[in-house]
């Protein structure tokens, strides 16, 4: 049986710079546990790094080891 997924809208801190976001990850799961699962990557998708639009991509993979910190953006 597969898992529903739902997409969140994140704030993702890196040592490189701030990116914002969509991280797709199953219902009825954290943000963070759904970090947590396990691989190393996480996809991140109508991505841009902050404060510059012109960087705008449909997909990004981020490596969960170069993340300082995350938040859901409302």
């Amino acid at each position: 049986m597969a898992m529903e997924e739902t997409s969140v809208k994140v704030r993702v801190v890196t040592i490189a710079g701030v990116l914002v976001g969509k991280m797709s990850k199953p219902k009825n799961i954290r943000t963070l546990d759904a970090l947590n699962l396990k691989g190393d990557f996480f996809a991140l998708t109508d991505a841009v790094a902050e404060g510059q639009a012109q960087s705008r991509t449909p997909f990004m993979a981020i490596n969960k080891r170069q993340v300082i910190s995350m938040e859901e953006v409302v």
